[in-house]
């Protein structure tokens, strides 16, 4: 699963180092690590920053959630699941949309 690093320098507070605080006379960096997950939507690339469920895929590709249903990787998800089925790296996911008509 790629990662993508951010290295942010900080500084402790000197006014709150107590007498001997063995930190006191050091720097400290903090990683922040941001997720950056690929899966496949409708047969277009998408990137999300975040752990993704189906419901805020629908919301982030601005899909109904009613008359809709979810495949990923070929297999219905039932939408009991939608809140929390969660999306893996390189899923392809499917959103078919009911029409009517004959």
């Amino acid at each position: 699963m790629p990662w993508k690093a951010e290295i942010i320098p900080v500084e402790p507070d000197a006014g709150n180092a107590a007498e001997g605080n063995a930190f006191r006379d050091f720097s400290f960096t903090l990683f922040l690590l941001i997720l950056n997950m690929k899966v496949q939507v409708n047969n277009s690339k998408m990137i999300f920053d975040e752990t993704v469920s189906i419901r805020s895929i629908l919301e982030k590709t601005n899909s109904p959630t009613e008359g809709v249903a979810f495949a990923v990787n070929d297999s219905v998800v039932p939408r009991s699941q939608w809140d929390s089925f969660v999306i893996k790296e390189n899923d392809n996911i499917l959103i078919i949309k009911a029409a009517r008509g004959g």
